[in-house]
């Protein structure tokens, strides 16, 4: 078992969503807290791909490759911001580095020039946030 006396087996057969829910009961007020997560919620400006036209067995792909898990983990839970990456092409596809989902505003660094991303931000004037690249 690891750390937690976690089975090998259920480690196998863990989802995104079962290791998410794991962290409700530890958490006494989402509306502070900070979800880190490296992959951003679905269907957002945040997880747009450059898959346009592409195809596998004559089927279009899904130009959102985010994580449907995180998605509805932050719709339920509404924590103040999120903080994300894994996309890098998407703030050049839309346009967008950040956004509200509901309460809470999510954020991504990915990037894809030679440039490092830097996001300033202070969680109590989360709106204020900025980009720069260094």
């Amino acid at each position: 078992p690891r750390g937690d006396g976690m089975p090998p087996h259920q480690i196998r057969h863990a989802t995104i969503t079962s290791e998410l829910e794991l962290l409700v009961p530890a958490i006494r007020d989402f509306r502070r807290t900070i979800f880190l997560g490296h992959c951003p919620p679905y269907d957002t400006p945040l997880d747009r791909a450059g898959l346009d036209g592409r195809m596998v067995d004559h089927v279009p792909l899904d130009v959102h490759i985010g994580s449907i898990a995180v998605r509805r983990f932050l719709e339920e839970h509404q924590p103040a911001m999120s903080l994300h990456g894994h996309v890098h092409e998407s703030r050049t596809l839309t346009g967008r580095w950040n956004m509200w989902l509901g309460k809470t505003f999510a954020v991504s660094a990915a990037n894809e020039t030679p440039a490092l991303a830097l996001v300033r931000l202070d969680p109590e004037q989360p709106s204020q946030a900025t980009l720069e690249l260094i």
